[in-house]
C-alpha cells in the first residue's frame, strides 16, 4: 500500500493527534508523551535526552505532520518554528528515548511509516526509509 504523502483518500483520523500519540507511544514501547502546545517549549528536563517528536502543522482544513529525532528538542523547536507563517504556531509532541539516538531514529522510522500508512498528510517521509534493526545498530564489530 502506497502512503498517503499530499493527504488524498485519507481515513477518518489521519488529522487525529491523538491518533499520532498512540502511534508513537506504541513504537516507542515505553515512555511518558509530552505534549507542547503553540508558542511553549519542552520541559528543561528533555534537554541533552534522545527525543522523536511529531510537530502538527496548519489549521483543520490543511494538517500536516513531521516527525523527527533530536538531541536538543528545544533547539529544533526553535529552528521549525523559525521558518515562520504557519510554522511559527506549530503543536508538538514528543517522547524520551531513553535507548539513545540508535533507537530514537530507529523509532523516527517506524513512526514516519504508520503514520504515512495510516493516511497523515506527511510533509515528508524521506527518514522512513531507512530503518534498520536495533540488533544491527548495536552490533560489535
Amino acid at each position: 500500500m502506497e502512503p498517503f504523502v499530499n493527504g488524498k483518500d485519507r481515513p477518518p483520523n489521519a488529522n487525529d493527534i491523538r491518533y499520532a500519540t498512540t502511534i508513537l507511544k506504541e513504537t516507542a514501547g515505553k515512555g511518558s508523551i509530552i505534549q507542547i502546545p503553540s508558542l511553549y517549549m519542552p520541559p528543561p528536563t528533555l534537554e541533552g535526552k534522545s527525543c522523536v517528536y511529531i510537530l502538527q502543522i496548519g489549521d483543520s482544513k490543511a494538517m500536516r505532520y513531521y516527525v523527527g529525532e533530536t538531541d536538543s528538542l528545544a533547539r529544533r523547536l526553535s529552528d521549525h518554528r523559525s521558518k515562520g507563517g504557519e510554522w511559527s504556531e506549530l503543536t508538538a509532541i514528543a517522547i524520551e528515548i531513553e535507548e539513545g539516538k540508535s533507537k530514537a531514529r530507529n523509532v523516527e522510522s517506524l513512526v514516519i511509516q504508520k503514520l504515512a500508512k495510516s493516511g497523515f498528510n506527511m510533509i515528508s517521509i524521506a527518514d522512513g526509509r531507512l530503518v534498520r534493526s536495533w540488533n544491527d545498530a548495536h552490533r560489535q564489530v
